[in-house]
């Protein structure tokens, strides 16, 4: 694949993406964060006018964009595309800049695959990053009801030496 091909094709229509995805989530970020906080607001207002009847339901509202704006991960998922987008554009002015000779190097060519291969696959670290973060709390949480269930065992045998009931499950190393 030549060079210009690959741009078109890759980098630029991720560009377009990224930058296209952009101000709508930020939009929907900033208002989530409105929301919610009118909604506190006027939950204390409520109760200063004795309707605090209402304040459950405005901070179960309130709750529920919070809860929406976690499930989307904004916080990280505005800041990485930005990031991506900004990256890719970096690249794009890199490869612009570069004399006739420099863009037909091999060497070049493979700057230019890399740097946007990196740039794009830095919008889906933060998810792959919460995925295993999730799957260690999963297994500690696992490990130490298990490890409780086998000192209930131990305690209930009068085994109360040093040894411990082995389960015989092996649980994976997420090295990190």
């Amino acid at each position: 694949m030549k060079p210009r091909q690959y741009i078109d094709e890759r980098l630029a229509k991720s560009g377009k993406l990224f930058y296209s995805q952009l101000p709508q989530l930020t939009m929907i970020k900033n208002l989530i964060l409105l929301l919610t906080i009118c909604l506190t607001a006027t939950s204390t207002a409520f109760v200063s006018v004795d309707l605090a009847e209402w304040v459950p339901i405005l901070l179960a509202l309130a709750a529920v964009f919070e809860f929406a704006g976690k499930y989307m991960q904004l916080d990280t998922r505005v800041p990485d595309l930005n990031a991506s987008a900004g990256e890719l554009t970096k690249t794009l002015l890199w490869w612009n800049g570069l004399t006739l000779i420099q863009s037909r190097s091999p060497s070049k060519k493979d700057e230019l695959v890399d740097r946007t291969e990196k740039a794009i696959l830095l919008q889906y670290e933060h998810m792959a990053g919460s995925t295993i973060q999730f799957a260690k709390d999963q297994a500690s949480a696992f490990e130490a009801a298990t490890s409780s269930e086998d000192d209930n065992k131990s305690e209930t045998r009068g085994g109360g030496g040093g040894g411990s009931v082995t389960s015989g499950v092996t649980m994976p190393s997420f090295a990190g």
